[in-house]
């Protein structure tokens, strides 16, 4: 095994890969962690703390070498750790973790509360069971705008507000004063950088050395708007559609399922099934090219005609569906003509030749003719086959 070396350390040293796997350890960190190559660190006590497995998830995401100081708070040992991780393999993901004390030796004891770590990339403070601050270190200085010297000593309803201190973070305070861990994320925002930022928050309680009591809680906040962004960019590339910028099937289902918390019978909905006409004849005469502007243009006017409240997607191919709520069921088709009148005549430009767009559709009465989406879409399409063999016979 390559990191045998790391037995003959007096380091608290271990290497994990991405599983937790310990694959070498130091004699220290036998000895005094009771971690041994072969175990898995999921059994010791760091494993169950949120910022450590928050550390983990970040470094694994960065390059060879990336390093990341931090406070660890021992629930079991009832003390405040200090490791430094570093990516040794960034292809197996690797990682290098050293246990230290806030003067950077190599040991296992109690550390001053107030002496934070001003290495870590989280945001760190310490209150007691009065709600003041004892501590915070210089990421929470630097995020927030405000001088070590106004916050220390001082109220977190005063820092923090009292309307959110009294809606959300007292209630977490109380919890970890009592022995609980807490865990919550929601947007802040920060005065210095003049932005919402995403956080991770995590209420720790800090007990006394010879007994359970608790003397204290440490907060620490993890900035997770990068994380929050990808989800975001991640859940928009899964509910619209590439192509037509629209939402797809995913997203109708989605939101289908949102209308059981609406009252219908107040609020009456149609589903609309629209299909383009001969798109397929389209494809095979134009090109696939041009076959995708027609679905791009279309589905731009068609999202263009309805309202912002309504819900207009791409179903697949050359099929759409919209949901959108109307005053009388009476009307509905009427309705739909007035709105239609403007995509009559649709036209796209093909090497100097103007091509016909055109497009037919069928409508469902949710609730009056059914509450599930597979059955009200072929109910719609039933209609839309009845409407074109009208259109035939005129």
């Amino acid at each position: 095994m390559p990191y045998n070396i790391i037995r003959y350390l007096t380091s608290n040293t271990i290497v994990i890969d991405n599983t937790g796997t310990i694959l070498a350890a130091s004699s220290n960190a036998r000895d005094l962690e009771s971690l041994d190559a072969g175990d898995n660190i999921a059994k010791h006590w760091i494993w169950k703390q949120g910022a450590f497995l928050n550390e983990i998830s970040t470094i694994n995401q960065e390059n060879l070498g990336h390093e990341i100081y931090d406070i660890i708070l021992s629930e079991d040992e009832k003390m405040i750790r200090y490791i430094r991780m570093v990516l040794i393999d960034d292809e197996k993901k690797h990682t290098l973790i050293e246990f230290l004390t806030a003067d950077g030796s190599e040991a296992s004891h109690e550390v001053n509360l107030k002496n934070l770590s001003d290495y870590s990339d989280n945001l760190l403070s310490l209150v007691d069971k009065h709600y003041n601050y004892m501590a915070v270190n210089e990421k929470y200085v630097s995020t927030w705008g405000i001088d070590k010297s106004d916050i220390e000593g001082n109220s977190v309803a005063e820092l923090m507000g009292h309307d959110a201190f009294n809606k959300t973070i007292k209630a977490k305070l109380d919890s970890a004063i009592a022995g609980k861990t807490v865990e919550y994320s929601d947007w802040f925002y920060s005065e210095s950088q003049q932005k919402l930022l995403f956080m991770k928050v995590c209420y720790s309680p800090i007990r006394e050395s010879n007994n359970d009591a608790v003397r204290a809680v440490a907060v620490t906040v993890t900035d997770i708007t990068n994380i929050k962004s990808d989800q975001r960019s991640l859940e928009s590339k899964a509910y619209n559609d590439a192509l037509t910028g629209l939402k797809n099937r995913h997203a109708a289902n989605r939101y289908f399922s949102s209308l059981e918390n609406i009252n219908l019978a107040d609020e009456p909905h149609c589903l609309v099934f629209l299909s383009l006409k001969d798109f397929k004849g389209i494809n095979d005469l134009y090109g696939h090219n041009f076959g995708d502007k027609v679905l791009k243009y279309f589905a731009q006017s068609l999202d263009n005609i309805f309202r912002k409240r309504d819900f207009c997607s791409r179903w697949g191919g050359d099929e759409f569906l919209i949901v959108l709520s109307v005053n009388s069921l009476h009307e509905v088709r009427s309705e739909l003509e007035r709105r239609f009148e403007t995509l009559r005549g649709f036209q796209l430009s093909h090497e100097g030749t103007e091509i016909p767009i055109d497009f037919c559709y069928g409508i469902a009465f949710i609730n009056e003719q059914g509450r599930s989406l597979k059955e009200l879409i072929r109910i719609a399409d039933t209609d839309m086959l009845k409407q074109k063999k009208i259109l035939s016979q005129a």
